[in-house]
């Protein structure tokens, strides 16, 4: 499906990224040391059974983040344990270095944002020609709604109004809560009742064939 339109995808803008998890604690270092004298699925078959033992502090994000200091270090020449070198990897980046990173993720965020929306308002009329399920099955996934709101601008505005509540609607009978903000448009022009055949809105009067009623009222996830 995001073959198609691929700026609804989450993954088109760039994710914030995560601090790693500083390493400079004793209790880490035979564990990196450890790592060197071991494949990594070796490795890692043994941090999993630490789970709810005494070494469980080592599952989960400290076992990804040993397996990434191990990486930067063997393309560092693999340093001395205790040297400046192999302690700054260890260590991770410090504030500045991560505020530097922020600032530049920010703006490649944006940059990307700019880009998408874009895109998306070029290829909104052909958005619009998609049936109510399959504007419901891009919603479902609940995309940035910036981007939404640009590739949904020149498409029966009804339409999509409906594609929405019913993405909803399956989200809640699923058991997901869409974020604030993901919710039918409730302009002026929408309080008039879906069933109506005409009005001064443009964009409004693009009624659903009898096969997207029908999808809409039961069609499977293999429908979209």
């Amino acid at each position: 499906m995001y073959d198609a339109f691929p700026m609804l995808h989450h993954a088109f803008l760039p994710a914030e990224p995560r601090r790693p998890l500083s390493l400079t604690h004793a209790s880490y270092h035979p564990w990196i040391e450890k790592r060197s004298t071991m494949t990594a699925d070796s490795f890692s078959a043994m941090i999993d059974g630490f789970w709810a033992k005494p070494n469980g502090f080592l599952c989960g994000e400290a076992q990804v983040r040993i397996e990434e200091v191990f990486q930067e270090l063997v393309a560092a020449g693999q340093p001395a344990q205790g040297s400046p070198e192999w302690a700054r990897i260890v260590a991770g980046p410090t504030d500045a270095e991560w505020a530097d990173l922020l600032v530049t993720w920010a703006a490649e965020r944006a940059a990307a944002l700019v880009e998408a929306k874009e895109d998306a308002v070029s290829r909104s009329v052909e958005f619009g020609t998609l049936s109510v399920r399959r504007i419901a099955a891009y919603y479902e996934e609940i995309p940035n709604h910036e981007i939404w709101d640009a590739i949904t601008s020149l498409a029966p505005h009804r339409k999509i109004r409906k594609a929405m509540e019913y993405a909803i609607t399956k989200l809640q009978e699923e058991g997901t809560h869409p974020p604030p903000g993901y919710t039918p448009c409730f302009c002026e022009g929408c309080q008039i009742e879906w069933t109506h055949t005409e009005c001064s809105d443009p964009h409004c009067c693009a009624q659903p064939s009898p096969s997207e009623i029908a999808a809409m009222q039961g069609e499977d996830d293999d429908g979209y």
